[in-house]
């Protein structure tokens, strides 16, 4: 380990201490812990969200969605994004080459560039989140978090086609108190985990939080002996809030995220007759071993990332209106390096390495009322500016860039108004109509690309005291753009357009032991964009999106909570999702080349009709199953320990071949345990945890790219460890 290195994460862990150190000083003035009282609670906790941009019960809200508090985070040992759809049905992640790809229900991108954004739409705190690159967020000191499924065009605007993912972190509080976590488990990981609260005065408070994780790596390179899949990250949040009154706040934020990573840990899988250059290289290839790969040596360090954010949020309410005002400002820059020459092989054919970097301002405004009579409404605006790049290289020898690929930044900016009202015709009955208006510009050079669509909503919803009963009808917009990263003039691609159907319930017991929200939809999805690599000759080979004819999905969702005794939570939930393309005439995939006997000799880039294929990222059904039970073990001390099991049908990565399915993964089950022991005042705990129990092998991805063979990308095997806290 170098010097730098060392003091990297030293750093790290000095700045996260503090925290705790200063959170330590607040013992003297002690508050009582957040989860004070929950084993004396008779009834399940009360989910308060804001999908509808108001405050408002789950039950109340006529959109098929999960809402997971901070509470349920913890328990379910949930840290990032990456690890939500483990409690969250038809919720896919998968990372390509230094991004992130959300899918909810079949509908997400495999494309993230300069010039597009993915079609699940992403807010922190209110501010819109243009680009996932940089891998997964980490959920730090969060208030909630929510996914809303299905297009949500009338209150989120462009790029909310699939859904929404809104987080949102945990404010200033007039409490002094605080919280210190630590984790050390095997592969190396380590998190320290600190958040301090303090009021100032009166009227502000201030909130720090920090983390710092590493995670070794798990991924031997048989070229060197080097491990790969090594990730380092560090986070930093100050928050103030002002509150002079009831009516006015004033909340602000900055946050600095610096991650890094090793090179993407790609390995050959297919045998070799696939892979034109495999006999090239030194080491053996396709690898037997899934925990090991054959690529070039390089730093160990391969991936970099630095994001920092800033967030202002005031609201002015009163008993009948309310006014609030988001402004976002988020500076992003990364750097990857690796092979992918798609040999997998330490054979130096491409070595690519990516610089991308954002600069986005938001703007958004909303007015809500809240009336005693029949009619209530939300609207306002929300603005975009956005100035991405994306500049692609080839490298060698881990030396300065050798050759010059694509070198590309989009300016992109989009104004969009919305109104939507409300309307309680008679007691129980609420009708919501409202539509969205957006309008995108984009410009690279001299090239401009625009395009403006009108997304409506209407919802008829009976209350019916103990169960909610829903119907509603949207549409979707998700922007098209510049498609291929090469040079200009670029290829551009139309936007996708969605229009969903979707009866749902929600259900409550009198006695709030019993929880459950079930969900029937439909959706139609037009000029759908399709991942797919452009081999002509004038390209030289690059990803781009093109937009494939029409699709369609159609499925059932369920989840419920249950809590039969103060003891005892169970809960679970599943899926069955039939999202296929219901024409795409002359898709692009890869086929095996044939013999004069049939016996496959290598592979070539084909077309053929994939009308009736499945979606990429839509597993045919998802389920989830878990518990948690406390007790008391005595002398002033109680336990629990939460199960959880997740089970996934087999989904393809991309539109792929039925005649040589690779890009594929198989259906998998994880499991996961968390147990702690703790003083019955909650202010101390010590526990384990294991991840993915039963060591199941799968995928973040896997790619093939004829005739150079096909990559996998392995995900985590079964990790564990041991955690501790203190709150105060």
């Amino acid at each position: 380990m170098t010097s730098t290195q060392t003091s990297y994460r030293l750093g790290c862990f000095v700045g996260v201490l503090s925290l705790g150190l200063a959170s330590v000083g607040l013992s003297a003035v002690p508050s009582a812990p957040s989860h004070a009282g929950t084993s004396a609670d008779t009834g399940l906790e009360e989910v308060v969200v804001t999908a509808q941009r108001r405050s408002e019960d789950l039950r109340k809200v006529p959109i098929s969605m999960t809402a997971i508090t901070p509470e349920q985070l913890e328990t379910f040992h949930l840290q990032d994004l990456a690890s939500l759809p483990m409690v969250t049905p038809d919720l896919n992640f998968t990372q390509g080459i230094n991004f992130t790809q959300t899918y909810i229900r079949g509908i997400g991108s495999g494309l993230v560039n300069a010039g597009l954004e993915g079609p699940v739409a992403t807010y922190i705190d209110g501010g819109y989140v243009s680009r996932e690159f940089g891998g997964l967020y980490d959920i730090l000191d969060p208030s909630s978090v929510e996914v809303l499924k299905g297009p949500q065009g009338s209150l989120y605007g462009r790029n909310a086609t699939g859904g929404v993912l809104l987080i949102t972190t945990a404010d200033p509080t007039a409490n002094s108190e605080g919280h210190l976590d630590a984790e050390v488990g095997n592969i190396g990981h380590q998190k320290l985990e600190g958040v301090v609260n303090l009021p100032i005065s009166d009227t502000l408070s201030v909130r720090i939080a920090g983390r710092y994780r590493y995670d070794g790596g798990y991924i031997t390179n048989l070229a060197d002996g080097q491990l790969y899949g090594e990730s380092e990250l560090g986070i930093g949040r100050v928050k103030l809030a002002y509150k002079p009154n009831n009516a006015f706040s004033a909340i602000f934020y900055a946050e600095v995220d610096n991650g890094r990573g090793s090179a993407e840990p790609n390995a050959q899988f297919l045998p070799a007759v696939y892979c034109a250059f495999c006999a090239t290289s030194t080491a053996p290839n396709p690898v037997t071993d899934p925990y090991t790969t054959s690529v070039n040596t390089f730093q160990r360090w391969g991936t970099h990332n630095n994001t920092d954010y800033y967030n202002l949020q005031l609201h002015y309410d009163t008993s009948a209106l309310s006014l609030a005002s988001t402004t976002t400002y988020r500076k992003m820059d990364g750097l990857s390096l690796g092979d992918y020459d798609l040999v997998a092989s330490n054979t130096q054919i491409f070595n690519l390495g990516q610089d991308t970097g954002a600069r986005t301002f938001s703007q958004s405004l909303v007015a809500t009322t809240n009336l005693s009579g029949m009619f209530n409404v939300a609207g306002g605006a929300d603005y975009v500016q956005d100035k991405s790049r994306i500049n692609l290289f080839i490298w060698f020898q881990n030396v300065v860039p050798a050759a010059p690929a694509v070198f590309n930044t989009v300016d992109t900016k989009s104004i969009s108004p919305f109104v939507e009202a409300t309307i309680t015709p008679v007691e129980h009955v609420k009708l919501v109509v409202g539509g969205r208006y957006t309008h995108d510009d984009r410009t690279i050079a001299s090239q401009k690309y625009s395009d403006s669509a009108f997304t409506p909503r209407i919802v008829a919803s009976y209350d019916a005291g103990l169960m909610n009963i829903y119907a509603s009808y949207n549409e979707g917009f998700h922007a098209g753009g510049f498609s291929a990263l090469s040079g200009p003039p670029l290829a551009t691609v139309q936007p996708e357009k969605i229009k969903s159907y979707e009866v749902g319930l929600k259900y409550e017991a009198k006695d709030h032991r019993f929880r459950a929200n079930a969900a029937v939809f439909r959706y139609d999805y037009t000029d759908v964009q399709v991942l797919v690599l452009d081999q002509s000759n004038a390209s030289g080979g690059v990803s781009r999106l093109q937009n494939a004819a029409a699709a369609n999905g159609k499925g059932v969702e369920l989840d419920f909570h249950y809590k039969p005794m103060d003891a005892l939570e169970l809960f679970g939930g599943g899926s069955v999702l039939d999202a296929k393309y219901t024409r795409y005439p002359g898709a692009q995939v890869q086929l095996p080349t044939l013999d004069a006997g049939g016996n496959p000799i290598g592979s070539h880039v084909g077309f053929i009709d994939l009308s009736g294929a499945t979606l990429p990222h839509a597993p045919r059904t998802t389920a989830f199953l878990g518990a948690t039970a406390r007790s008391s073990i005595g002398k002033g001390w109680k336990g629990e320990i939460t199960a959880t099991v997740h089970h996934s049908s087999d989904f393809d990565f991309a539109a792929d071949s039925p005649l040589l399915r690779v890009e594929y993964q198989p259906a998998l089950t994880t499991a996961s345990v968390l147990a702690k022991v703790m003083p019955d005042d909650g202010r101390y705990n010590i526990g384990f945890y294991v991840d993915n129990l039963t060591n199941q092998v799968y995928y973040n991805f896997r790619f093939f790219t004829a005739p150079f063979g096909a990559l996998q990308n392995v995900a985590r095997p079964r990790t564990f460890g041991l955690s501790m806290g203190v709150r105060f």
